[in-house]
């Protein structure tokens, strides 16, 4: 039996990696759908397992670690999560960010949703 590397699909599955790590970035892209295009491109791929195998490899060569020390206080981290929520009342529509944080020495985290307006406020307060 061959090793999957050594077969004439895994070069073809190879050489389509730049598409497909351009593709898993857009949003409600899957590995699962990506898949199934895959699959039935002439002549027929691997399987899912093996399809995933290669590209999870390609990503954690790309991850990088380190250990961060923080002293206490020091710094809030923040992050938008998703797209904006809209609510709709009485006739005036008004955005929502979902808003998590943080406190990376205590380990906390909170998570917050936030008028875009009040937001706007908070970070120019901040970053004065």
């Amino acid at each position: 039996m061959i090793p999957a590397y050594l077969e004439n699909k895994f070069d073809q599955l190879k050489d389509l990696f730049p598409e497909i790590q351009k593709s898993l970035k857009a949003k409600f892209v899957t590995r699962k759908l990506l898949w199934e295009e895959y699959r039935w491109r002439p002549p027929h791929g691997y399987s899912y397992s093996p399809f995933c195998f290669p590209l999870s490899q390609v990503d954690n060569a790309r991850k990088s670690s380190a250990i961060l020390v923080h002293s206490p206080g020091d710094r809030l981290e923040i992050d938008f999560a998703g797209d904006a929520l809209v609510l709709q009342s009485l006739n005036q529509l008004t955005s929502f960010e979902r808003f998590p944080s943080v406190c990376p020495r205590e380990g906390s985290c909170y998570r917050f949703i936030v008028s875009v307006y009040v937001l706007h406020q908070l970070l120019s307060q901040l970053f004065l």
